[in-house]
């Protein structure tokens, strides 16, 4: 009798799973077939670095991947370490920050846009096995910028700034702590421009937190040194300088991953986040960090926003 049930229970499961296959119905569960779709996805605890990790949060989905959000994750070498032991599968990055990873690299060369990323590309991948992605156009780099009242004044450049200091202009430039001694920062620009501040003349500011919007400007200040997308340019209405030596590096937001999961996911990814990257310019980035930072929106509702924008276009 055992084995007369054991027979029919065989039967009807092989009857089960042909007429399954016959009609079409997925037979995921009971085979465990269907590859893993999760994907996580870090960022730097800085507001860009976050606002980027949700937009590529949001691009992903779209494409059916499950996404694990581990935005606001730290610093640099968090991420890196993260990435590299698989705790994340990707992150947004920028092309600067690779002359950190490879110091014996000609300085110069992440001056140069295209230069600096494809070096980055290149030694990235032969060394560790990570993956650069379609870069932004945007550069994120540092620079100076000034207030309408020396905007109206005709000061449209660095090289017209440093003349107006040189004839006697007061300036008081704000600038990020990390930035005055920095040998990228501020001395960087007052090398290649020939002019020089006093330290009564320059104001320490903090970078700004994840959510923090910047507070009314110093009193008296007219000149910023600062992100390129920072929130303070449009939140004082501020106009950034040309900057025809080039002086700073080029940071280019860039999401990274590694070799295996370009292996696994590479045709899909790709189809999610190179459009999204192509079309963060300058204005744009500055625009929805100034939705995040001054009109106090949430990453997550910005980024939600900007990919049906870009969906439609």
């Amino acid at each position: 009798m055992h084995q007369i049930t054991s027979f029919l229970q065989r039967t009807a499961v092989l009857l089960f799973l042909a007429v399954t296959i016959l009609l079409g119905f997925p037979t995921a569960s009971l085979a465990q077939a269907t590859p893993s779709q999760t994907l996580t996805v870090g960022s730097k605890s800085i507001q860009e670095g976050i606002l980027l990790g949700k937009l590529m949060i949001g691009a992903l989905q779209e494409k059916g991947f499950k996404v694990i959000d581990r935005t606001d994750m730290g610093k640099t070498e968090d991420l890196r370490k993260a990435l590299q032991s698989s705790e994340i599968d990707l992150y947004p990055e920028y092309t600067g920050t690779a002359g950190l990873f490879f110091p014996e690299v000609d300085q110069s060369v992440w001056k140069d846009s295209k230069s600096g990323y494809e070096t980055a590309k290149r030694l990235d991948e032969e060394k560790n096995g990570i993956i650069w992605l379609t870069p932004a156009s945007a550069d994120n780099s540092w620079v100076i910028a000034v207030t309408q009242d020396l905007a109206n004044q005709g000061i449209s450049s660095l090289p017209k700034f440093a003349t107006f200091i040189h004839d006697g202009g007061k300036v008081i430039l704000g600038s990020l702590k990390q930035l005055i001694q920095r040998s990228d920062g501020l001395p960087a620009f007052a090398e290649a421009y020939q002019f020089k501040l006093d330290e009564s003349q320059i104001l320490a500011l903090d970078q700004l937190k994840p959510g923090e919007s910047p507070a009314a400007p110093p009193k008296d200040f007219n000149a910023l040194l600062t992100l390129g997308s920072s929130a303070q340019i449009a939140g004082w209405n501020m106009v950034v300088l040309e900057d025809p030596a080039k002086v700073p590096m080029v940071f280019r937001p860039t999401p990274i991953t590694r070799r295996d999961v370009i292996a696994k996911h590479g045709q899909k990814i790709d189809e999610a986040l190179e459009p999204l990257f192509k079309s963060l310019d300058m204005a744009t980035l500055i625009k929805l960090n100034t939705r995040v930072v001054v009109e106090k929106i949430s990453p997550d509702v910005v980024a939600a926003a900007y990919l049906k924008e870009i969906k439609k276009q």
